[in-house]
Order: structure tokens, then C-alpha cells, then sequence
């Protein structure tokens, strides 16, 4: 039979290996987390982009195309 002191050290070595386990099985689902959150963020910012560059876009089509009606009503191009 082990003495005590063997079978708490047997005991406290238990405790402490299943701890760092613990510990590195939410560090792991941290991780993933994290993961998530970027690739949630890279799609808002793919998506602000898209829609920046989108309402620049219809911005410029709106421009020309008044400075089109402009010139076809008066003969007249205001560039």
C-alpha cells in the first residue's frame, strides 16, 4: 500500500494535470471565439466596402447622367 504522502502527491499531481487540461481546453475555445469575431469583422468591412464603393459609384452615375440630361436640354455642357 502507498504511504500517504506518495497518495497525496499521486492526488495533487491528478488535480494539477487535470487544471492545465482545463485550462487549455477553454484557451482552445477562446481561440476559436476570437476566430469567429475576425472573420465576422472581415465580412462587415468586405460589406462597408461594397457598399462605400457602391454609393460612390451611383453618386458618379447620377453626376454624369445629369450633366448628359443638362446637355442634351440646353446644348450646353457644364464641364
Amino acid at each position: 500500500m502507498l504511504s500517504s504522502s506518495t497518495t497525496l502527491s499521486v492526488v495533487l499531481m491528478w488535480c494539477t494535470y487535470c487544471k492545465l487540461n482545463s485550462a487549455k481546453r477553454v484557451q482552445s475555445s477562446n481561440n476559436i471565439q476570437v476566430s469567429d469575431a475576425l472573420t465576422e469583422n472581415s465580412a462587415q468591412r468586405t460589406e462597408f466596402v461594397r457598399t462605400a464603393w457602391s454609393a460612390a459609384t451611383y453618386s458618379k452615375l447620377r453626376i454624369y447622367i445629369l450633366s448628359c440630361t443638362l446637355t442634351l436640354h440646353t446644348g450646353k455642357s457644364i464641364r
